[in-house]
């Protein structure tokens, strides 16, 4: 995933217009690859006291190396952590009854603080004779029910997992000790002083010393978790999903213990996929282990809690 930030001159500039005009300039015969996006952020390093917010803002542009699901996780994450502007796009072919003329369309998701989500489409098409590439359409209906409910349930699936793991692993680990590999000093220190650094620019509502602790592991073990797979030369889609799974087998569960489980069956060539799935499977991994109870999932999980019943 390729990323560059631009410290904005004109805060007006509409980032529909500039990503549209960025899409059509490179559209080509293989559609709209790697997946575009743009995202405006305050940058903490520039905002200071006395200085305006207009003047911190950065435009974010991404080409990302990634399946669909994840570009719309990654936006996510950026707007919870602080971007005030967002659009990203995932090219797809068409079929009858989408709304759509031509053979090709970058479904396109735009979020800010002020409007909320709106869907809109690209159509295009590339042959011999040329490229075509139809204005924007902010009316398409097919593709507004489609793009909001792959938005919303990846907002879901966010949403409960910050939830689990600020809460019950937080409280399971407070008292216990959470042993890592060996590291050598250099390659730790590293480690240590990124996430000091993300502590920095993106420090956490929950202070509290657990929950703290817990983040600080499951940050560390993904770091070692990346190089691991690097070292196996896995494409970076597939070292993405692999962090993100052993985030959420770090829940009541060592998250050192988790990157190993995730390395060790990648090994393996077994590849679990992030989300909520996964999410329903770690919980009832945890109820046979007697980690947790039915009782433990009301409230916050009901979703879960329904699945589990229905597996058992």
């Amino acid at each position: 995933m390729n990323e560059i930030t631009v410290q904005e001159a004109n805060k007006e500039q509409d980032i529909k217009t500039m990503f549209y005009n960025y899409v059509a300039s490179t559209i080509d015969k293989e559609g709209v690859y790697p997946y575009p996006a743009m995202w405006r952020m305050l940058d903490k390093k520039i905002l200071t006291d006395g200085c305006p917010e207009e003047d911190a803002l950065v435009l974010n542009v991404g080409a990302m190396d990634l399946k669909p699901h994840q570009v719309v996780l990654h936006l996510l994450r950026q707007r919870l952590e602080g971007a005030t502007e967002l659009i990203y796009g995932i090219d797809r072919s068409t079929r009858p009854n989408q709304g759509t003329t031509l053979s090709d369309v970058l479904t396109c998701g735009y979020w800010s603080t002020n409007t909320g989500w709106q869907i809109g489409v690209i159509e295009y098409n590339v042959s011999n004779q040329g490229k075509t590439v139809l204005p924007w359409n902010w009316n398409n209906t097919f593709w507004t029910d489609t793009v909001l409910a792959e938005i919303n349930h990846h907002e879901q699936t966010i949403k409960r997992l910050t939830q689990t793991l600020s809460g019950a692993a937080a409280r399971a680990l407070l008292h216990q000790d959470i042993p890592r590999p060996p590291i050598n000093p250099q390659t730790l220190q590293r480690y240590e002083a990124a996430f000091q650094t993300h502590l920095q620019e993106n420090p956490p509502e929950n202070q509290e010393p657990a929950y703290l602790k817990l983040m600080k592991e499951i940050y560390l073990s993904g770091h070692w978790l990346t190089d691991q797979l690097k070292q196996l030369h896995a494409p970076p889609h597939e070292i993405e999903d692999a962090c993100q799974v052993a985030g959420q087998r770090s829940w009541l569960n060592n998250p050192w213990k988790a990157a190993q489980f995730v390395l060790d069956n990648y090994k393996k060539g077994v590849k679990e996929q992030p989300g909520e799935e996964l999410a329903n499977q770690i919980t009832y991994e945890r109820i046979k282990e007697g980690r947790i109870s039915f009782n433990d999932l009301s409230g916050q999980n009901p979703a879960i809690k329904f699945n589990l019943r229905d597996l058992t």
